[in-house]
C-alpha cells in the first residue's frame, strides 16, 4: 500500500477527533502526537481514527452484555492514554 499525503486538513481531522491532544503540556510533544496519527492513518486504509477498533486483538470476540460497542474506538482508548499521561507528568 502506497501512503496517502499527510495533509494540513488531516492533521485538523485529528485534533477534532481527538480534542484532548490540547491537555498534553508540552507543545512538541502535543505536535508529534498529531504526526504520529496522521503518519499512521496515511499509510493504512483508515481515513478516520474513529474508524480503528481499540483492541490488542481486533478479531476477538467481544461481549455486548460488558461493553459498550459505541466506546471501542482507538480515539476513546486514546483520550485514556492522554489522561494518565497528564496524570503522571
Amino acid at each position: 500500500m502506497t501512503a496517502k499525503p499527510i495533509t494540513d486538513a488531516l492533521r485538523a481531522q485529528i485534533r477534532e477527533e481527538l480534542p484532548e491532544y490540547v491537555e498534553i503540556r508540552d507543545a512538541h510533544l502535543r505536535d508529534r502526537v498529531i504526526e504520529a496519527w496522521a503518519m499512521a492513518l496515511s499509510g493504512s486504509s483508515f481515513t478516520s481514527i474513529r474508524q480503528i477498533q481499540a483492541a490488542g486483538n481486533p478479531n476477538s470476540m467481544v461481549s455486548a452484555a460488558t461493553v459498550d460497542v459505541g466506546e471501542i474506538a482507538s480515539a476513546h482508548d486514546a483520550r485514556g492514554k492522554i489522561e494518565f499521561f497528564d496524570a503522571v507528568n
